[in-house]
């Protein structure tokens, strides 16, 4: 009988071990915590497929810009955050607070020089949002046509750089923005 008992709880703990159910000590030094990251897909009304293709996205950014996930859609960075919205929809939701439909406040918004700089993933100030606060230079993680808003300290100017190092463009002065650039020669961004 023992021997059954045995055999049984090893069957479970295959089971478990196969369907993905890894221990809380396994859990990637990027992400803060995967049990609330599913929570939140599932109170945002994700399907599986949603939630892998979101998470997909995510993983790609935070092996090119470092960081770390808190949430199940935005990534912390060094002075800034990156929000991924979801495959189709417009603009980041905010999972934490109200998933099934409220975007993420966009600090670049309301155009009263509050510090923020915003680069967009797609045209029309849509996509997904990086957002920087503090000078620095940060790594641009996105190709193609995209836009960006300039809503720092007044008169205070970003600056594109090319893969060589070169600054490829300047923004004019804060308040600033633009419905439709082209991030693909933009390796990083210097905000300030």
């Amino acid at each position: 009988m023992q021997v059954r008992s045995v055999l049984t709880a090893l069957a479970v703990m295959v089971t478990v071990s196969a369907i993905g159910m890894a221990p809380a000590h396994a859990e990637s030094s990027s992400r803060v915590d995967d049990n609330s990251f599913a929570s939140q897909a599932r109170a945002g009304k994700l399907s599986e497929r949603q939630a892998e293709a979101l998470q997909g996205r995510v993983d790609v950014y935070l092996q090119k810009t470092g960081g770390k996930q808190i949430s199940l859609n935005e990534i912390k960075l060094d002075n800034g955050v990156l929000r991924v919205a979801v495959p189709g929809e417009a603009h980041p939701r905010d999972f934490v607070n109200a998933p099934t439909s409220v975007a993420l406040a966009d600090r670049c918004l309301d155009g009263q020089n509050n510090g923020w700089f915003c680069a967009y993933s797609s045209t029309g100030f849509q996509g997904d949002t990086l957002q920087w606060y503090t000078c620095g230079t940060y790594n641009m993680p996105w190709t193609g046509y995209g836009s960006w808003r300039n809503n720092q300290t007044s008169g205070t100017v970003a600056k594109f750089i090319n893969a060589s190092g070169s600054v490829i463009y300047s923004t004019p002065g804060a308040y600033s923005s633009s419905l439709s650039y082209v991030w693909t020669p933009v390796y990083k961004v210097k905000p300030c």
